[in-house]
């Protein structure tokens, strides 16, 4: 039984200023700004992180076979210790039948009190992307395909109405219209694992796309240094990225031009977790692939030796943001709480404000960044021993 919190202290990573925070039924009560009293500057308080590409923890995949209810959980609870309080499952390329299944273990997952509050919405990356090799990444190509919404009606129905976002290639036939059918039922769609020109892109957000995923992965090694997927997605002012910022996937300079062509407001820092987070560093069979998992977290295809996800959790991204691009606490904060909550609609949720939902990380952010308690609708669900 977790301990329910009815006030909790510290100061605020967005203001600055030190704050109580009353709670009352799963909800923030009010705000009071304190005075200043001299006591621990670094014991900070953020609305909890919210990670929109997790694929899998500890040895758990959501695109798994043998996926079930438990295991669903125990991401869930590894995911608190890092102060995700919501984060979006995701299921990639694969079978119809084993995507079906799957997602009707997650919609059963979602109704357990231990992952409802914790899970917002499911991510479907795939099938619908790019079968060229270098875009598809890890994905399998012969599960890849055209948009099918009736395909992916089923593919709701058994999600019982969780999938808030897929991820497409916008250059295959058939996007534009399935974009559009997405957006009319209140699913952001993300562009990732394409090659889409420049007049595809620009179409595909006229239809309604709005986030880039994990923009500058899932991308061939050597592009046309003019006519390629990255210049017309970075011009595009209605189009968001997500980034992984483990320190891997992507270069200091690359990041650091990815912010300042965006700006703050429209990035959105995910992990891309696989099931090899939490796993000792050696080689595995992962859907028919074998993968290494180095020492430094990189998780490789060997055959290609090329990523496949990562294995490093979204806290550790804030860090190197942060590092990379010399932006304030409150700015890094401001990628995994208020921006994806805007995203995703996710109402009550995103900032510390009368009425939200308490969803409430407690850090200590020096050279790291540490958490020490996670709360989760009042309830306190992990505390650092």
């Amino acid at each position: 039984m977790n301990k329910r919190i009815d006030s909790i202290k510290g100061i605020s990573c967005f203001t600055g200023e030190p704050i109580n925070i009353t709670i009352d039924k799963g909800r923030i009560q009010a705000v009071e700004t304190l005075p200043e009293t001299g006591d621990d500057k670094q014991k900070l308080i953020s609305p909890g992180f919210i990670d929109n590409q997790v694929n899998g923890f500890a040895s758990v995949s959501f695109t798994d076979e043998n996926l079930t209810v438990d295991k669903v959980t125990s991401v869930t609870e590894n995911l608190w210790k890092y102060g995700v309080t919501g984060y979006l499952p995701t299921l990639t390329t694969s079978s119809r039948e084993q995507l079906l299944a799957n997602l009707q273990v997650l919609a059963k997952a979602i109704k357990e009190d231990v992952n409802k509050n914790s899970i917002p919405g499911i991510h479907l990356e795939g099938p619908y992307i790019s079968p060229e090799k270098g875009y598809r990444g890890a994905h399998p190509k012969k599960y890849i395909r055209k948009p099918d919404w009736e395909e992916f009606t089923g593919f709701q129905k058994a999600a019982q109405g969780n999938i808030i976002q897929i991820t497409l290639a916008p250059e295959i036939e058939g996007s534009l219209k399935f974009i559009e059918h997405c957006v009319e039922n209140g699913i952001v769609v993300a562009l990732g694992h394409h090659n889409g020109s420049a007049q595809e892109i620009k179409s595909a957000v006229k239809a309604g796309a709005r986030i880039a995923t994990h923009f500058g992965n899932a991308c061939a090694n050597y592009i046309n240094r003019h006519k390629n997927p990255l210049w017309p997605q970075l011009a595009n002012e209605e189009l968001s990225l997500s980034l992984i910022a483990d320190g891997i996937h992507l270069t200091e300079a690359e990041i650091n031009v990815f912010y300042k062509a965006k700006g703050i407001d429209k990035i959105i820092l995910t992990s891309d977790v696989t099931k090899f987070a939490g796993m000792p560093p050696d080689n595995y069979e992962w859907n028919g692939q074998q993968v290494k998992l180095t020492d430094e977290g990189r998780v490789l295809l060997t055959a290609e030796n090329m990523l496949a996800g990562s294995a490093i959790p979204l806290l550790r991204g804030l860090e190197t943001f942060r590092a990379y691009t010399d932006c304030s606490l409150s700015e890094v904060i401001q990628t995994v709480t208020h921006n994806p909550s805007e995203l995703y609609h996710l109402k009550n949720s995103g900032a510390i404000a009368a009425g939200n939902t308490a969803n409430l990380v407690q850090l200590r952010a020096e050279e790291k960044i540490e958490v020490e308690k996670t709360i989760i609708k009042g309830e306190l669900v992990y505390e650092k021993v």
